[in-house]
């Protein structure tokens, strides 16, 4: 679901001089890249913008990671 809303601020480093516009947000947003691409600064700027919002940083997904071996009740939760 798209909520319509117009947000446009600078970015943060390492992007210089750029600017992030968009009229458009979703519900629930992900943040991609690798390690030092800039996803904190990102979500801190865009969370300025939004302030009813939440950012959940990947150690609070620590614990959802598969556990190979781990049984319950005799089964494992392996995809194999």
């Amino acid at each position: 679901m798209m909520k319509e809303l117009r947000l446009s601020f600078d970015l943060p480093s390492p992007w210089v001089e750029k600017r992030f516009e968009t009229d458009h947000i979703g519900a629930i947003n992900y943040l991609v890249g690798p390690n030092g691409s800039g996803k904190s600064r990102f979500a801190e700027q865009l969370r300025a913008q939004l302030p009813q919002s939440r950012i959940l940083g990947t150690d609070r997904l620590s614990g959802m990671q598969k556990n190979y071996g781990m049984g319950i009740f005799g089964d494992t939760l392996s995809t194999a």
